[in-house]
Formats: C-alpha cells, sequence, structure tokens
C-alpha cells in the first residue's frame, strides 16, 4: 500500500472492484446463456432478457472488463511499495477513469425526463414509484402506487398498493409485494409484473390491471399531453415527472366473480425517484390532481427535509398549457389528523396569470407504506422514517386572468405524504381556524 494513503479510499477501490467484477460475471454470464440457450433469462434486480440483442449483452460484459481492468492499473499503481508523489498520482487518474467509464454508461442508458420507464437508482434504500389518479364520471376513484425500493440489502424489491372507492365511499383495497425475482420488468423497463398487479406504461395507451379472485380492474390512460417537471429538486437526485396531467381513461372494474361495471373517465399519472430514503428528500409532500373535460392541474407543495417550502404547479386548458412553473404563493391550513400526521384543511396559491383555492374533504384511504415488509427490516426502517400516505377529495376553484371574476370549479383528488411525524404537531402549523391571507 502507498505510504499514508487514506483507508477511506483503499475501501473505496475494494468496493469498486467488487462492483467491476460484477459487472464482468453478469455480462459474461448473461451472454453465454443467452447464445446457448436462447431463453428468457432474469437479472437480480427482475429485469427480464428476453428480446435483448447479443451485442447489448456482450456490451455489458466489455464495460465490465474495461473498467475492471482500469481499476486493476490503479490498484497495481496505488499498491507499489513507493513513494513517489507521480505514482499516487497516477494510480488516481486510473481510479477515476474506472469510475468515468461506469458513469458514462449509466448516463448513456439512462431514459430522458418525461419517459416514464424505470430508471432503477442505485443505492442503500433508492427507490422509484409510479402513481396511478384516476377519477371517472360514474364517480368512482383509483388511487394507486407501484414502487421498486432497494430494502438496503442490495437487491430491490417490488410492492403496489392502493384502492378503488365507489360513489358511497366504500372501499376496496388491493395490495402486493414481491422481493427479487418475484416480480419482472421487461427489456423497456416500462411494464412491471407483480403477477397480480401489473402496470404498464408503454405510450401511446398505458395500462394498469390488478387480477385478483376478490377484485379485478382495468383502466386504460391515453396520452393526452407532454409530460412536465420542476426545474429543481428539493435535494440531489430527488426527482418527479408528471408523465399525464389529465389523459383520458376507460376500463372495466368486478367485485369478486360479479359482472364488469365500466369506467370512463380522466387519470394522472406521475414518477418520482430517489437515491435513498425519502426522508432525505422531503418531510412532507402535497399533491393535488384536478381532471375533468377540459382542464387538467397538477399541484405539488413540498417541504425538503432542510425546512424549506417549494410549490410547482402545471395547469391545462383545452389541450393548451395554460402554465408550468413554481407558484409565486401557496399557503396551506392544516386540521388534525392522526397524531403527528397533520391533514390539509384549505389551500391558496397564486401563479402568473392564475388564482386557485382549495377545500378538502375527510380522507378516503390511509396507508402505512412499510407496512408490507417483513417485521425485521420494518423495525430497521422506523429507526429512520415513519411515512404515512393519506387520500382525500377537494373541491377546486381556479381563476385564470383572461376571465376574471370567473371561478373554474372542479373536483380534485389531494394525495399527502408524510416521512415523519410532524415536528411540534399541528399546533408549530397554520390552523383551519386561521385567516387564509387576501391574495396581492
Amino acid at each position: 500500500m502507498v505510504s499514508g494513503a487514506p483507508r477511506g479510499f483503499v475501501g473505496c477501490g475494494a468496493a469498486l472492484r467488487g462492483l467491476f467484477e460484477r459487472i464482468e460475471m453478469f455480462g459474461d454470464r448473461h451472454f453465454h446463456r443467452h447464445a446457448s440457450e436462447r431463453t428468457p433469462g432474469a437479472g437480480r434486480s427482475g429485469l427480464r432478457m428476453s428480446g435483448i440483442r447479443e451485442s447489448g449483452i456482450r456490451g455489458i460484459g466489455i464495460i465490465g472488463n474495461g473498467v475492471r481492468g482500469a481499476w486493476i492499473a490503479g490498484a497495481r499503481i496505488l499498491g507499489a511499495r513507493v513513494l513517489g508523489v507521480r505514482l499516487r498520482r497516477l494510480g488516481v487518474v486510473a481510479l477515476l477513469a474506472g469510475m468515468s467509464a461506469v458513469a458514462t454508461a449509466h448516463a448513456e442508458t439512462a431514459p430522458e425526463r418525461g419517459d416514464a420507464a424505470a430508471r432503477l437508482p442505485e443505492g442503500s434504500f433508492a427507490s422509484e414509484s409510479w402513481d396511478v389518479v384516476a377519477r371517472f364520471e360514474s364517480g368512482h376513484l383509483l388511487l394507486a402506487t407501484m414502487a421498486l425500493f432497494d430494502p438496503g440489502l442490495g437487491t430491490r424489491n417490488a410492492v403496489a398498493f392502493g384502492q378503488l372507492v365507489e360513489p358511497d365511499g366504500t372501499t376496496h383495497p388491493f395490495s402486493r409485494s414481491e422481493r427479487a425475482g418475484g416480480w419482472q420488468l421487461d427489456p423497456t423497463r416500462r411494464r412491471v409484473d407483480l403477477r397480480s398487479i401489473v402496470l404498464d406504461l408503454t405510450a401511446p395507451a398505458r395500462r394498469f390491471v390488478v387480477d385478483k379472485n376478490e377484485l379485478g380492474i382495468e383502466v386504460v390512460v391515453e396520452t393526452g399531453g407532454a409530460p412536465a417537471w420542476p426545474d429543481d429538486e428539493p435535494a440531489a437526485g430527488c426527482a418527479l415527472d408528471v408523465i399525464e396531467v389529465a389523459g383520458a381513461a376507460h376500463g372495466s372494474f368486478r367485485i369478486e366473480r360479479g359482472p364488469a361495471v365500466p369506467l370512463r373517465g380522466f387519470a394522472a399519472i406521475t414518477h418520482r425517484w430517489m437515491p435513498g430514503l425519502e426522508a432525505g428528500c422531503l418531510r412532507r409532500g402535497l399533491e393535488l390532481f384536478a381532471m375533468q373535460d377540459g382542464l387538467g392541474l397538477y399541484l405539488r407543495d413540498v417541504e425538503t427535509a432542510t425546512g424549506e417550502r417549494r410549490s410547482w404547479l402545471v395547469v391545462h386548458r383545452d389541450g393548451a398549457v395554460v402554465f408550468r412553473g413554481p407558484a409565486t404563493a401557496s399557503e396551506i391550513l392544516w386540521s388534525a389528523g392522526l397524531p403527528g400526521y397533520p391533514e390539509p384543511s384549505r389551500l391558496q396559491f397564486r401563479a402568473p396569470g392564475l388564482t386557485g383555492r382549495v377545500a378538502f374533504g375527510a380522507s378516503v384511504g390511509r396507508f402505512e407504506p412499510l407496512s408490507r415488509l417483513p417485521l425485521p427490516l420494518r423495525i430497521v426502517m422506523e429507526q429512520r422514517t415513519r411515512p404515512r400516505l393519506v387520500w382525500s377529495p377537494a373541491d377546486l376553484e381556479l381563476m385564470l386572468d383572461g376571465a376574471p371574476n370567473r371561478w373554474i370549479r372542479s373536483p380534485a383528488l389531494a394525495r399527502l405524504s408524510w416521512t415523519n411525524p410532524a415536528t411540534g404537531g399541528i399546533e408549530a402549523l397554520p390552523a383551519a381556524g386561521d385567516p387564509v391571507p387576501e391574495g396581492e
């Protein structure tokens, strides 16, 4: 070892060496399997290998060989028992070259912003999820989440949960979780299959399916506009894409073995990903979905992990984008919910060219995202985060500058997520009894 070399740097090199060896083994193993058997395979993440060209698989092996070679070159220099500054510098350059090769290969394969394909972020507790939110003419609601996450073991699990809400408030929950190897991701990374629950994000007709004995749902969401996303992130690597603001949706549902009930309305789809626990990105996030003929609105108001407030929205009117960008003002009034988890009562916001106000109703669904985890893992996770997710109906009133004193009214749905209980409880937040600030 080079005299004076930092232990952390040596440990980083050892970790990288193991990583590159796994890349090399992955490429060699799957290339030979594909060439000899011509049958679908699955990687550790559950990615099906069918349909991937031999050249692509061979490329993975080449990347692994090349990067590993760069690491070995650096390691040999670092391992030499010499004190020359030049040799140490060469070792660092070789090691950084290997790291750069990995970063370049990842950048070349990463989906573009607005592409609903899975990004498979790396890191302990890294995750990504998609929400499908639909309101139908019959009064039925669909609230669904599909998530992929690393439970801290270097693997990737999948979980889906949500519920169908009938007009009278009756709820039909559904959920499923699978460990690595029990779920599948197609080669395009746009179809996530948990056997009885499937999300297919292939445009132009995206599809969500639940096929259980007690409940069946099939909803198709058509492309209705361009995707959008905030320009800034609440923390590095914590990103959100609004894939669909208000796309036309149709399908059906059944209860047990009863007849299929047709559904027709509008739906929104979001996609978020992060390099670790969501608590490292946000303390709290409130999202509003308004979907009806001629109007689509998505608003996101968050409190970052450092306590900063940010609000962003996109508004579609008659097929045209009316506004997309940060709100100039946003004020939420809160009411008591579960202990430590207040719920919104009212919201008022402003942005260039528009003003909005929202009244929230009683919740129609509360979820504990960690409840589907094995108990030992859940105990470990709860030492860092105790998230809660709440869905509630809302009434939106929107005024555009081109139509002063004329409010556009629309039913909406709200998604509230807390990554940990609120510090200080509701006493530390604006309460529902406080006056709403007047607009400028």
